[in-house]
This record gives structure tokens, sequence and C-alpha cells, in this order.
């Protein structure tokens, strides 16, 4: 309440209300946080919520989004994505645009789908997926066009030419 103290004898009507508080409670980092939450969110099988609970949360969230316009058919899309890759395929060929339908079709998907997908190790975080020597291979090599040091020379062993020697 320390904020509605500040601005309350600055405020004449109930829209100069309504637009400081969204300016304060809803600024371009809050909405950029929800949407990389949509971008990047995966449903925790572990959580205590059902998956249509975590859709709803999701969906409030993102919905009022101003700053960075997503349509309806695109939100769901990467809401979809967060229970795997099966259910995010199944929301875009049946062509779903409609959050009530979404949540049916969400419902009557098999949750065992959900949750083996859900567990898989490619939902690791990014820096667990970095930290894995298997991803780190080649990240010393210079891969340019412009510098093809990394491709074998005639002159390497076991080049063409040592065949004869």
């Amino acid at each position: 309440m320390a904020w509605f103290q500040l601005v309350v004898d600055k405020i004449k009507t109930f829209d100069e209300l309504k637009q400081k508080f969204i300016n304060y409670f809803w600024d371009d980092v809050e909405q950029g946080k929800a949407v990389e939450v949509l971008q990047t969110g995966r449903f925790d099988v572990s959580d205590a919520r059902k998956a249509d609970e975590y859709a709803m949360i999701v969906y409030q969230m993102c919905k009022n989004v101003d700053k960075f316009p997503i349509s309806e058919t695109k939100m769901l899309q990467l809401i979809a994505k967060h229970f795997g890759n099966t259910f995010a395929q199944a929301v875009v060929v049946q062509g779903i645009q409609d959050f009530e339908i979404f949540l049916k079709v969400l419902n009557g998907f098999p949750l065992e789908t959900i949750h083996r997908e859900c567990r898989r190790s490619e939902f690791k975080p990014f820096n667990e997926r970095t930290s894995n020597p298997r991803y780190q291979q080649n990240s010393n090599q210079q891969y340019s066009r412009h510098n093809p040091q990394w491709l074998p020379s005639d002159n390497a062993e076991g080049a063409k030419g040592s065949k004869n020697e």
C-alpha cells in the first residue's frame, strides 16, 4: 500500500488510478518476464498443480501483454510446447485458436505422454546442457568459410598422397 499512498493525492479519476497501477505493476520489465516464461517455460510434472491449472496461469499472465503483442493462436502454440512436442504438434494440427478448446484437448490428452516428454533430458535448462562435455567437444575450433584451417589438408597424415610412400 506504500505505492498507493504516494499517488493518492495525484489521482482525480478511476481511469488515472488504473493507468498508474498498470504502469507501476505491469511495466515493460514485468511483461518481458511474462513473455520469457511463455517462450521458454516447461510444465513441471512434480508440481502439485494439474496441467490445466498451469496452462491457465500462463495464459492469464500472458494474455494482457500489450508491449510485445502475440496473437491468441501463437500464444496457445507456445503454451502447448510447455507440455512436450507431441501435444504441441496436436495443437498445431488441430488448428486450435480458442483457450477453452485448448483446455479440453489438454484434459483429454494422455497424461503419461505429457509426463514422459516433460521429463526428457532435452528439457534441461541451457546451463546444464552446456556443462556437458558432449556439447563442448568442438567449442575451441574456428568454423568459418574465411578460415578453413579445420579442413584436412593434402599434406596431412593419412592423406591420399601418403599411400604411395
